[in-house]
Parts: structure tokens; C-alpha cells; sequence
């Protein structure tokens, strides 16, 4: 078979060729595919006083923060769960990042070539190489922003001022919850803003075109990786009291916007994490219609329980059918896929649906 290689100087083009390939009706073949580099790289960099082609001690584990983000992306995509230690020693190994200094700053190009070509190879028989292209590009528009607007100049002001509105209202949020969702309108805002009209449309359609298991690990990937680069972000600044210009993918810090950064960074009153995975519902405090509720979730694999609240202001699903799928899985034994926030302080329900091969009996 003819080797399919995507190669060009700018990533907007090999964003556009990666989207053709996928459109078209020839095979894709994984063994003869090679993603170009500009679609699976990004840079995290500092810069301030004292600053060199070293890595500060601190800022370690930055890095290691990014490195747990993406094991726990390949724990879902393989094992159906975000715990990371369902990945084998042979698995961790496989879905290492490498990390490259540069100089005259502290900048670290964070390389995920050899994480994207693992996941290819451990997922085969589980999921479709083509959606495995979509959360590529998916995830370059999260971490790559600017990247892929290096032959649109035109919309480069108003992809600023975009960015300028986002970090605005970044800045006033308040709870970890509104952070999360927060997130998640910065990921379609961004997308919309950083491709043509014709090429979100066409990216979404691809997207949408997906199996529905599948579209359910596409959204979760997505708010994931969201939500890790906004804690990257304020790690690095926290870290970094010395600072003057902070650089997190093609998102940039200075002056005010990294001032507010720091604060907001500073009034996080907890970490969070997203959890993702099936479960069993083995405890339930649920009144049939009330707002809030909680229950006792035990992770189908490990045995691991946890205790959530839940409630309509932080449900992403429907009340009514949350609250269904909730009863009918306890009464009758039923596994879930959920996912939920976790901190310190709160524990609560992001989303909850059947899991696969247990429906509801109507």
C-alpha cells in the first residue's frame, strides 16, 4: 500500500489535509499513516528573570500534571476508566511524553508523537482509527490554538480579542464547577474562532458522524483536556512568582491577563479532577423529582467507591432522565457510565447514562 504521509509548513494546512483524508472514502490505514508534527506538539514556556534553558525544580511537576493528563486520557481510551493505574508498567512506558528544552527562556516543547501512535496501536479492535484523528485534532485546537491560524492572518485580531474576552471572563470565575463548564465554551469558542466557518463545519460534521460510544469519549477527552490546560496554566504561574510572559500552548499571559491568572490561581480553594469510568450505584439518598441527591458509586473494575452529590445545577444531562437512569440502575443492579468532579472539599455528577449492554428494560 502507498505510504499516506500529511506534510506541510503550516498546521493549518495539515489540519485542512488531515481533514481531507478523513473525509474521503479511501482506507485508513494506521501502519502507513504519519501524523505531521505540527498537530501533535505544543510549548509551555516562562519567561522572567533567572530564566534559562533549564528546567526549574517547581516546575516539575507542571510537567508531571501533563504527563497524568494524558495517562488518564489512555486509561479511558483503553481501559474505559480514568484511573492510571489500570495502565500496565509496558502501557505507561508506551504512552510516555517527551519533553524538550529550548533556549534563551524556560520552554518546554512537549512532544505526544509516540502517545498518539500507542494509542492507535493499543486500541485496535476497540476504536476507530478515524475518531482517533478527530480527538488528535480535537486536542491540537485545545493545547495548539494559535498554531492553526498561521495562514489565516486575517482573523489573527480578531482571534486576540477573542482570547482577550475569554481570559475577561476566566478571570471572574468563582467555583470549580463554573470552571469546568467554563471550559468547555472556551473549547467551542475556540474552535469556531481558530477554523474557517467551512472547516469547523466540516470538522463538526465529522464528529458528529461518529458511533455514539464513541461521541461520548470524544466529549469526555475534550472537556478533559480543556480543563487540564486551564490547571497547567495556573500551575505555571503559581510557580512562577518572577514571571513576566507565560506561554501555555498558543494561549499567552502578560501584564494584566497573567496578574488575573495568578490571583485566580491563588483563590482556587481546591484541586479538581475529572473522573470518567463504570460503575455501580451501591447506596442512593434520591427523592424522585428533588433537585439535589447523592449516592454511592463503586467503580466496576477496581472496587473502588466514592460518595457524589448531585444536582441540576451541576448536571450536564437532563434532570429527569439523570435521576431514571440513576433509580432504574440501583433497583435492578444495573453498571453506569458516569463522570464526576472530585476535590477535596465536593465531590459532585457531571453525567450519567446506561453503560453499554444494560438499558433500561422499558
Amino acid at each position: 500500500m502507498e505510504e499516506t504521509v500529511i506534510r506541510s509548513r503550516a498546521a493549518s494546512e495539515d489540519f485542512s489535509a488531515l481533514l481531507g483524508l478523513l473525509e474521503s472514502k479511501a482506507p485508513f490505514d494506521v501502519a502507513d499513516f504519519h501524523l505531521p508534527e505540527t498537530l501533535t506538539r505544543f510549548s509551555i514556556r516562562v519567561e522572567g528573570p533567572g530564566y534559562v534553558a533549564v528546567t526549574p525544580g517547581e516546575q516539575t511537576r507542571t510537567l508531571w500534571e501533563i504527563q497524568e493528563h494524558f495517562f488518564r486520557l489512555a486509561a479511558l481510551l483503553v481501559h474505559g476508566t480514568t484511573d492510571i493505574r489500570k495502565l500496565s508498567t509496558d502501557e505507561r512506558k508506551a504512552f510516555e511524553l517527551q519533553f524538550r528544552t529550548r533556549e534563551g527562556s524556560w520552554e518546554d516543547q512537549v512532544l505526544t508523537d509516540g502517545f498518539w501512535k500507542a494509542l492507535f496501536e493499543n486500541t485496535v479492535g476497540k476504536m476507530d482509527s478515524r475518531t482517533i484523528a478527530l480527538l488528535i485534532m480535537g486536542v491540537f485546537c485545545v493545547w495548539g490554538v494559535t498554531s492553526v491560524v498561521d495562514s489565516y492572518n486575517n482573523r489573527t485580531v480578531k482571534l486576540k480579542e477573542a482570547e482577550a474576552a475569554i481570559k475577561a471572563a476566566e478571570a471572574t470565575v468563582k467555583t470549580a464547577e463554573a470552571r469546568i463548564k467554563e471550559a468547555e465554551v472556551k473549547l467551542k469558542e475556540e474552535t469556531k474562532r481558530l477554523l474557517s466557518r467551512e472547516e469547523t463545519e466540516r470538522y463538526l460534521a465529522l464528529v458528529d458522524a461518529i458511533s455514539p460510544r464513541e461521541k461520548k469519549q470524544y466529549d469526555v477527552v475534550m472537556q478533559a483536556t480543556a480543563h487540564a490546560k486551564q490547571r497547567v496554566a495556573e500551575s505555571l504561574a503559581k510557580r512562577s512568582p518572577d514571571a513576566t510572559r507565560i506561554e501555555v500552548g498558543g494561549s499567552e499571559y502578560q501584564g494584566a491577563a497573567l496578574e488575573a491568572l495568578r490571583a485566580r490561581s491563588k483563590n482556587a480553594t481546591e484541586p479538581v479532577d475529572v473522573v470518567s469510568g463504570r460503575f455501580q450505584i451501591v447506596g442512593l439518598n434520591l427523592n424522585k423529582g428533588a433537585p439535589k441527591w447523592s449516592m454511592q458509586l463503586r467503580e466496576a473494575d477496581s472496587g473502588n467507591e466514592v460518595t457524589v452529590s448531585a444536582s441540576e445545577d451541576t448536571l450536564e444531562v437532563d434532570l429527569a432522565e439523570a435521576q431514571e437512569t440513576t433509580l432504574d440502575a440501583f433497583h435492578y443492579d444495573r453498571t453506569v457510565e458516569a463522570t464526576y468532579v472530585t476535590g477535596k472539599r465536593k465531590t459532585f455528577l457531571v453525567s450519567i447514562r446506561p453503560a453499554e449492554g444494560d438499558a433500561t428494560e422499558q
